[in-house]
């Protein structure tokens, strides 16, 4: 679960990333 939720919470990171990037 936990491995999960970490997967999960870098998966946001990255999207947010992605969109401060983009914009």
């Amino acid at each position: 679960a936990v491995g999960y939720r970490k997967a999960h919470f870098l998966s946001l990171t990255k999207t947010i990333l992605r969109l401060v990037t983009g914009n």
